[in-house]
This record gives structure tokens, C-alpha cells and sequence, in this order.
């Protein structure tokens, strides 16, 4: 995280920024949301899956990569929203072209699951594809 936060006062200045359009700021509160923030046994942000997809969904319409893969995820499960396959798909393909290894994997993972699984070969039968010479 960019913004350690330690206290609510460090959770308040976030949450500003976070307000005032701030990427970053957008990103690392949905995160904080989707998890929650426990510092010294003072619970500073509770588990809030609903607002954590708010949040990514600001982060991604402010352009932030990881906003946007946050938002594929819950797209593609139908986690706080309809599910929406194909704009998942979309969405990984934009973090894909924005560097993302996350979302590289989960586009695989997407397409993976939607293959029947009766059409792919087994190692064995690659291996029986492979001629040395």
C-alpha cells in the first residue's frame, strides 16, 4: 500500500483523497473495504464487500490498472454485481495491455472455464504429438 494506515486519522486522510479522485488513494481503500483493517487491536475499516466494490469501480472508471482487474473479478464471479463474463474478459484484456500478470492469469483462468473440458487432450496424448529428431 502506498498510504500506511496506522490510525483512523490516516484512514480519514485516505478516504479524502480517495474522494477527491485520487487512483491510488480509491484502490488501496476498496482493499481496505474488501478486507478490513485491524491496527493494535482497534478495528479501523470493517469488512464491507458491497463498498469494496464501489471503490474498485471508482478506481477503474479513474483509469487505475488494478481497479480495473478488482472490477473484472467481480464481474466474472458476479460478486456485488450481475455477473458479466464478456466485460470481464474485456476488462482483463485492458490490464493485459497495461502489463498486468494478474490479469494475464485470470483471463486464462476465464477462458479455461468456459472450454468443455471433454475437448482438451491430455499430456499424454501431447506427448505423442512431439517428433524428435
Amino acid at each position: 500500500m502506498t498510504h500506511p494506515i496506522t490510525n483512523r486519522k490516516e484512514w480519514n486522510n485516505l478516504l479524502q483523497l480517495a474522494v477527491a479522485g485520487d487512483d491510488v488513494a480509491q484502490y488501496e481503500v476498496a482493499g481496505h473495504y474488501d478486507y478490513g483493517l485491524i491496527v493494535a487491536n482497534i478495528e479501523i475499516v470493517v469488512e464491507n464487500k458491497p463498498q469494496a466494490f464501489k471503490w474498485y469501480y471508482k478506481a477503474f472508471e479513474s483509469g487505475n490498472n488494478e481497479g480495473i482487474i478488482r472490477v473484472a473479478d467481480f464481474l466474472s464471479e458476479g460478486i456485488y454485481c450481475e455477473p458479466n463474463v464478456e466485460l470481464a474478459i474485456e476488462l482483463y484484456k485492458r490490464g493485459v495491455d497495461n502489463g498486468s500478470g494478474i490479469a494475464a492469469n485470470n483471463l486464462a483462468t476465464v477462458y479455461r472455464d468456459r472450454q468443455d473440458l471433454n475437448f482438451i487432450k491430455s499430456p499424454k496424448s501431447l506427448a505423442s504429438q512431439i517428433r524428435y529428431k
